[in-house]
């Protein structure tokens, strides 16, 4: 049952990296991926790190993390990661300060991310109404997938 868990791994470490510099730099695409985003998704332990910084501090305050926020909580805030967690960690952050996000890839990876997180979502619905679908409890399976749709 456990090969129905997927992840970024297929898209390579440079995809994974750039959705995680798009959803630093890009705030709408920020909210709309974390509406489907399982940080699971991400391969690499570095990265669900990084996004989960993100999501922290966006749900603490209210508001986006800037870059300048982001550099003081890499700074601070990672001490409880193994060495080489940090070390991954700051290396990364450092090429998302000297890079700029390649427009002419973003679309690419925007729509490939949200198309993947949504597909995941729906199946795991489904995998949910199995159960639901054997009791005839067919008002709860389409309140499942009506929810995953979302």
């Amino acid at each position: 049952m456990d090969k129905t868990k997927q992840d970024f791994s297929k898209f390579g470490k440079n995809f994974q990296e750039n959705l995680c510099h798009l959803i630093l730099d890009d705030r709408p695409f920020a909210d709309q991926i974390f509406e489907v985003l399982d940080i699971n998704f991400l391969e690499l332990t570095y990265l669900r790190v990084f996004v989960n910084k993100i999501k922290s501090y966006k749900k603490k305050y209210g508001v986006h993390p800037t870059r300048k926020v982001m550099t003081s909580i890499l700074r601070t805030g990672i001490s409880d990661e193994q060495d080489s967690v940090q070390k991954l960690l700051r290396d990364y952050y450092a090429r998302v300060l000297s890079q700029e996000i390649n427009h002419s890839e973003s679309g690419y990876i925007k729509d490939t991310a949200l198309d993947f997180c949504k597909k995941q979502k729906l199946q795991e619905a489904m995998i949910r109404c199995v159960p639901l679908l054997k009791k005839s409890s067919f008002d709860q399976v389409a309140k499942v997938i009506n929810n995953a749709l979302k």
